[in-house]
């Protein structure tokens, strides 16, 4: 990963990152981001997500309709409450 901002204040992400085998770097940025509580899991849950790379983006979409990634048991979900 080359960068990694985060806004708590506007609810904006950007990773930046260059891939194995890639000459630039993807960005990619995610808009209304929220962490929420189902049950046992944590759910990350967006507004949007675009990226640097079009056919990236579409495959977002394509892959993620509802805007929401469970994430893995295991994940630091407390630092992560603290840093978004």
């Amino acid at each position: 990963m080359l960068k990694l901002d985060v806004d708590s204040k506007t609810k904006v992400l950007v990773v930046e990152a260059l891939p194995k085998g890639e000459l630039e770097p993807i960005r990619v940025e995610v808009r209304g981001y929220r962490l929420t509580q189902e049950g046992a899991r944590t759910v990350l849950e967006f507004d949007s997500l675009t990226t640097s790379r079009e056919w990236l983006t579409k495959l977002a979409e394509t892959l993620l309709p509802q805007k929401r990634v469970e994430l893995p048991e295991g994940a630091p979900v407390e630092l992560l409450k603290v840093l978004v």
